[in-house]
């Protein structure tokens, strides 16, 4: 025999977008915890962390790219900068392709600090354990959430493929690689879109490219 829903329980429980909401509030609450936590054990700040997060993965940026990077003003990341070398975590230099340009690097204490965060290597193990169908459509809703966070302005600078002026979407008649790059002269898949190219020059308005998202990303 069939049971009558609780009527009182589920409107309690909420409509599965308020639900969405707050699990995805639970992890952005989760990530900003577990880099307090790896910031306090090196004895920096969240911000300093971040900042030598982005400088290991790039290997060396100026104080604007990075201010970019981390979405603050360049005066507080340039403050953070300071604190970090002071601390001997960073190296200030002059670029050596444009003697003009200072740029920031880790020095070798900044490099042993720079291990992925419990959450991003949790992350990491979820995703490698997904089917390629669930990580499309997750890729998909991150494009989405990115896109929609730069037209609100949120983030600064989404240096996405969506919205670069090499991006030329459905130029290839393969269903795997139907997209192309200018920039390289290559095909690209939906899964091969890059979230932050360093090459990337900004040309689509990110209103625009939201709405093609499903199109693009299939």
């Amino acid at each position: 025999m069939k049971r009558k829903p609780d009527r009182k329980f589920e409107q309690e429980t909420g409509s599965l977008e308020e639900r969405l909401s707050d699990a995805l509030e639970r992890v952005i609450m989760a990530g900003r915890a577990s880099f307090m936590k790896e910031a306090m054990s090196a004895g920096i700040s969240a911000v300093q962390f971040q900042i030598i997060r982005v400088l290991g993965r790039e290997g060396k940026a100026a104080v604007g790219d990075l201010a970019r990077k981390v979405n603050l003003t360049p005066a507080t990341v340039s403050d953070s900068v300071n604190a970090l070398v002071e601390k001997g975590f960073a190296r200030k230099e002059k670029d050596a392709d444009d003697r003009r340009r200072v740029v920031v690097s880790l020095t070798e204490k900044g490099m042993k600090s720079v291990e992925a965060p419990q959450i991003e290597r949790v992350f990491s193990e979820i995703l490698g354990g997904m089917e390629a169908a669930e990580k499309l459509v997750l890729f998909r809703f991150l494009l989405k959430l990115i896109l929609s966070f730069q037209e609100r302005g949120i983030v600064q600078e989404a240096r996405m493929c969506l919205t670069c002026r090499y991006f030329q979407p459905h130029v290839h008649d393969d269903r795997e690689r139907p997209h192309h790059c200018a920039l390289v002269d290559a095909p690209l898949g939906g899964l091969l879109l890059r979230v932050d190219c360093p090459d990337h020059e900004a040309e689509k308005d990110p209103s625009n490219a939201l709405k093609e998202v499903d199109r693009f990303v299939s």
